[in-house]
């Protein structure tokens, strides 16, 4: 999707000559030369091995992990330039749906867990914060759960959670690291659809169309839905493009991720 040449919105990401560090070793680097450009609507699937660095991307994208060198525009503004208060202002615009258990905190009820991306919002009462609580739980069934730590229920509810507290500020991206790992077969329809319909306007984000990346190890549950895709591999991001372009890619990695 190609913006206007007037008037129309900044794209929501951008990443210029982008290296992304290894978030537990200073001063090494997972991947180098980042040149990537999220419109407004894209929904993007980003292949790569594991380890090979796309949770790193994912926290880079959200403005969570600092960068070694090169330029963060969120929605027109480069991130470095940002005061403390605008810099959160921007990234609480983008919703990163944590992979595995969700890197939830365990001691805290779901209903806890869920709530924290609202106690950054100045204005949001207890009485508003438990409305707006209880309707992502009872939309993403986990209201049976609510009053439950976190880390004592399974594997697909604490997934369901990490989403759910992603959602809670109505972001307009959303980013999604290995939504499908771990889980069965009608968990993994479940969102798979699901995504589909935050792609499309969900009415969780007032039914505003969002923007979409998914970060995984196998391309095949995403190739006829992701309008957009980009290969990870050896400290390099492959943009590739549309659907007709990644099938014409000739690359080892597509065809390890199943493509």
């Amino acid at each position: 999707m190609a913006d206007s040449p007037t008037d129309s919105a900044p794209a929501p990401i951008e990443l210029r000559d982008v290296q992304i560090r290894h978030p537990d070793i200073v001063g090494t680097w997972r991947v180098n030369g980042v040149n990537w450009r999220i419109e407004q609507g894209d929904y993007w699937a980003v292949g790569g091995l594991h380890w090979s660095g796309k949770t790193n991307l994912l926290l880079t994208v959200a403005g969570v992990n600092p960068r070694i060198r090169g330029d963060l525009r969120l929605f027109g503004g480069e991130l470095g330039g940002m005061d403390a208060e605008e810099a959160l202002r921007e990234r609480l615009r983008i919703g990163l749906v944590f992979g595995g258990d969700g890197r939830l905190l365990p001691d805290l009820t779901v209903a806890e867990n869920i709530a924290l991306p609202l106690r950054y919002l100045r204005g949001v009462d207890d009485k508003e914060m438990e409305t707006r609580v209880r309707r992502v739980m009872d939309e993403l069934g986990l209201l049976e759960t609510a009053s439950q730590p976190a880390g004592s229920v399974d594997l697909a509810r604490r997934r369901r959670t990490a989403l759910a507290r992603a959602v809670i500020l109505e972001p307009e991206v959303l980013l999604f690291d290995q939504p499908l790992g771990g889980l069965d077969p009608r968990q993994r329809d479940w969102w798979r659809d699901l995504i589909d319909e935050f792609h499309a306007g969900h009415a969780l984000l007032d039914a505003r169309p969002a923007t979409i990346v998914v970060a995984t190890e196998d391309l095949r549950p995403w190739r006829d839905r992701a309008d957009r895709f980009a290969l990870l591999d050896e400290g390099r991001l492959h943009v590739v493009g549309d659907r007709e372009a990644m099938m014409r890619f000739d690359h080892t990695l597509a065809r390890e991720l199943h493509l």
